[in-house]
């Protein structure tokens, strides 16, 4: 059996089109849907009633933004699935993208998480996996550094320009908004890292599958679309200063290079 897990964040309208897509490109394996809701101000009782019939959903209501990692963790300890799909509401699954990476994983026992290659759109590639940051990393990328020839080959090393995202990989880690892995992994690392509220909860699982000997794998052979918003877009300093989003990745980043910091130490 598959678990999906969705959480849901004032993204109703986003939330239904990534239903919509389960519906049309329905998995061949068993599966349910859970979906947490953090806290939501737009109401989605609509797009539940929508899809309720047609899909094997599981709701969970928070009263209040609980963040991204605690609210995935109330999906993984309900989910009855061997599988457990982590995607953002803003994905629209592709024909057999989910059985192709089931299958995958269940010729490999040494991978740890599987993720699709990510599309926009008009069918351009998303970066979706990563060399692991170094101290500066996110630094170089908000700042005048990124446009010096240090900063350039930093992010081109972090944002794995160098390679072919055509083809199957092992990486260092995968972004969030869409990854697999099966619930035996997750009970011998651990759930995710509740410290983090939003933003590098995926590095740090990503890191913690790496010390356990297991792969990450980027793959290409699946196929999800993904409608990608920067929410700390490049518009300087002082713009980042008024943006939660950025304060939000900000923390989530000195908290993350701390532990691991104190864990090497």
């Amino acid at each position: 059996m598959l678990s999906i897990i969705i959480v849901n964040y004032n993204s109703t309208c986003a939330l239904k089109d990534c239903l919509k897509s389960i519906v049309e490109k329905k998995p061949e394996q068993t599966f349910e849907i859970i979906i947490i809701d953090n806290g939501s101000k737009m109401t989605f009782g609509n797009v539940i009633k929508e899809f309720e019939k047609l899909l094997n959903i599981r709701l969970i209501l928070n009263r209040k933004n609980l963040g991204y990692a605690k609210a995935v963790n109330q999906g993984i300890r309900i989910a009855r699935g061997e599988y457990i799909l982590i995607i953002n509401p803003d994905i629209l699954i592709t024909n057999e993208a989910i059985e192709k990476m089931i299958d995958f994983l269940d010729k490999n026992e040494k991978i740890g998480v599987i993720a699709p290659q990510l599309l926009n759109f008009d069918n351009s590639i998303q970066y979706s996996c990563f060399r692991f940051p170094r101290f500066l990393t996110p630094f170089i990328r908000r700042s005048f550094l990124k446009n010096t020839s240090f900063g350039k080959r930093e992010i081109q090393r972090y944002l794995m320009i160098d390679f072919d995202h055509r083809v199957i990989k092992e990486v260092d880690w995968v972004l969030g908004a869409a990854m697999m892995t099966k619930k035996s992994v997750i009970e011998k690392i651990g759930l995710l890292d509740e410290r983090f509220f939003l933003y590098f909860e995926d590095v740090d699982l990503c890191r913690r599958i790496h010390c356990q000997g297991l792969k990450i794998i980027y793959f290409p052979e699946s196929k999800f679309f993904h409608q990608y918003t920067r929410h700390s877009a490049d518009k300087g300093w002082f713009s980042f200063l008024f943006n939660k989003y950025f304060w939000f990745h900000t923390i989530s980043c000195i908290k993350y290079f701390q532990k691991w910091q104190k864990i090497k130490s």
